[in-house]
């Protein structure tokens, strides 16, 4: 990656201007209790994914049964599962909340890497809280939302941003494991969840839309592990769909280490085909540890952004011949006209049979 892009970045992430986009093959740590029971005793701590580790399981429960497993992803196993008589999309889901609330993983380097970083906004594919359990653990307070896929635009409230990394907002796309219906984990599940947020049935929130769509908006994807055709194609219709690839520049960390060179030229192709990604072939460990060090020679983050999100409505109600004294009402309370200035307030007027709405500068 070129140094410019390097310097785009971090001073993005200095000023608030930077989306992380979080993939779910992000290495966890496998707590002392959790190795027998989770992914075997062979397997190291911090070189494993959750994703990875519930596909192991439902290997095993599908063996258990007598039934030959087939394919190599989560989706694919979890597609097999949920079709499998005996088993279906409700036993699906409920061993998917089960696993993740286990407690046999933690937050690994990476996660903490991550939380050390000061990110506002985090989208992810994760269903579990680990990032979650490391923001805290780095003093901070997160605030967790999600995407209900089977809901409607009431389970998919607005919410607030308040644009300050001590209290960045983790939206899960796939939807949280504290909320079982929510989950997308089947092949099924995936193209169902395209479909409703290329459809807007139900829509993403727009207080989200507005924080990820605001110019000058950089963005930075890590974990997607993108040699899998299901991810790539999530990949590339979230840059689309939710127009990533428009606000600023993104940038996209992936190990190409080991694939020929025809392989390794096509997958840069595939992220600069329709789409404005900068590749940087690094690990997630060492992508995240030097782009902390850049970070931190170049200051560190500078400040807070102004919060993103619903405001708060002022009504004013007032006869015609009074429109003279209503401007210099809200002109004289120093307070408000303030919050509308900078587009806190949208401000709705109102006199009888004359209705209209003043909006705020940030107003969708």
């Amino acid at each position: 990656m070129k140094e410019r892009h390097w310097n785009s970045l971090v001073g993005a992430l200095r000023h608030g201007q930077c989306v992380l986009v979080l993939g779910s093959e992000i290495p966890t740590r496998i707590s002392p209790t959790g190795l027998d029971t989770a992914a075997g005793a062979s397997t190291r701590a911090d070189d494993i994914s959750l994703m990875e580790a519930l596909r192991r399981q439902l290997v095993r429960e599908l063996e258990e049964d007598g039934r030959i497993p087939c394919g190599k992803t989560l989706a694919a196993l979890s597609q097999q599962y949920q079709d499998t008589e005996g088993f279906g999309p409700t036993a699906l889901r409920a061993t998917a909340e089960k696993f993740y609330q286990s407690h046999a993983y933690g937050p690994s380097a990476v996660h903490a890497t991550i939380a050390s970083l000061p990110f506002t906004l985090i989208l992810t594919t994760c269903q579990d809280a680990l990032l979650s359990q490391a923001l805290r653990a780095a003093g901070k307070t997160p605030v967790s939302q999600r995407y209900h896929l089977r809901g409607d635009k009431t389970d998919n409230p607005e919410f607030p941003l308040s644009g300050s990394p001590m209290s960045p907002v983790v939206f899960h796309l796939f939807g949280n494991a504290e909320e079982p219906s929510s989950l997308v984990l089947s092949e099924n599940d995936i193209l169902d969840f395209l479909i409703a947020v290329v459809a807007e049935r139900p829509p993403l929130p727009n207080s989200l839309l507005r924080a990820i769509k605001r110019v000058g908006q950089n963005f930075v994807f890590v974990g997607f592990g993108i040699r899998q055709w299901d991810l790539r194609i999530l990949l590339k219709v979230l840059l689309r769909a939710l127009e990533l690839d428009r606000s600023g520049p993104a940038i996209a960390a992936e190990p190409l280490s080991g694939l020929l060179q025809p392989d390794r030229e096509e997958m840069i192709l595939f992220y600069q085909r329709g789409t404005r990604v900068e590749l940087e072939e690094k690990e997630a460990t060492a992508f995240l540890a030097e782009l902390c060090q850049r970070l931190e020679a170049d200051g560190g983050f500078a400040g807070q952004v102004a919060p993103s999100g619903p405001r708060p409505h002022v009504f004013i109600s007032y006869a015609r011949e009074d429109a003279d004294r209503r401007a210099g009402t809200i002109k004289g309370s120093s307070r408000v006209h303030a919050l509308m200035r900078k587009g806190a307030l949208a401000t709705l007027c109102a006199e009888p049979k004359n209705l209209f709405v003043v909006p705020g500068e940030n107003s969708p």
